[in-house]
């Protein structure tokens, strides 16, 4: 399989965050990185996700394909989802978001899936303003602590 089939098939199971059908995919040391003060394994992105499956079942990150070069594949990516459960944030400090039934859409954001072999071994975006946790908080009108 070519590096832009594993990630087309890698990127149809994140699209709805299905960590299950997307770890065959990764290296044993996978990390994800850019939205995250450091980067996550694989475990600790599947599990910060967790509250985002709960609050937004209908997440998707609509990603898609834009260029391969070498052990490199870049993507973008247009998060859209609806806040229709609570956003448990506790483990970040921010407490429990009740449903507001927002909708939200990201900014486009770029990101790089980069290769060890047949596998993925990082996934990194780049950091991109109203998007991440704070715009999500801010379209679905919550606030992060010291705001």
């Amino acid at each position: 399989m070519s590096k832009k089939e594993t990630a087309a098939e890698f990127l149809s199971k994140i699209n709805t965050l299905d960590f299950q059908g997307a770890a065959p995919y990764c290296t044993d040391d996978f990390t994800y990185s850019g939205p995250f003060p450091k980067p996550l394994s694989f475990d600790e992105w599947k599990e910060s996700a967790e509250s985002f499956q709960k609050a937004f079942p209908d997440w998707n990150y609509n990603a898609k394909f834009e260029s391969e070069d070498d052990d490199f594949v870049h993507i973008t990516v247009h998060v859209t989802a609806t806040h229709s459960g609570d956003l448990d944030l506790t483990s970040m400090g921010m407490g429990v978001i009740p449903a507001s039934g927002r909708s939200i859409a990201m900014p486009d954001t770029k990101g790089r899936l980069i290769f060890k072999g047949d596998k993925i071994a990082n996934l990194d975006f780049e950091i991109v303003e109203g998007a991440g946790i704070p715009g999500i908080l801010a379209q679905i009108g919550a606030s992060a602590p010291n705001d």
